[in-house]
């Protein structure tokens, strides 16, 4: 599997019948202990389990040199967010200090 949704539709991520639901479902904690992380892809998916409407909140996310394409994707952007420390520029490699947090 390249990718755990459809090209330009990540929303596909969040399918129950998929792979990504049940894992994080049968992890031994719960969202309020989980901090999501990941880089390019995987900060898509980070950001994407994090903010949607309907999904729990993490405990924090953590998502570096991704991308955010959630126009499929209806979000919960409420306060209070989950702390956010992402990572966008021109560089692949991140430099410390370089990040913001929200």
């Amino acid at each position: 599997r390249a990718s755990w949704f459809e090209e330009d539709r990540i929303g596909t991520a969040l399918d129950p019948d998929g792979p990504l639901l049940p894992w994080l479902a049968g992890l031994p904690f719960g969202p309020e202990q989980t901090v999501l992380a990941g880089w390019s892809q995987g900060a898509a998916l980070a950001a994407l389990l994090g903010l949607a409407r309907g999904r729990p909140r993490p405990a924090g996310i953590m998502a570096l040199g991704g991308f955010y394409p959630f126009d499929d994707v209806p979000l919960d952007l409420r306060p209070p967010f989950p702390p956010i420390l992402g990572y966008a520029s021109g560089s692949s490699i991140p430099r410390t200090g370089a990040a913001l947090c929200l």
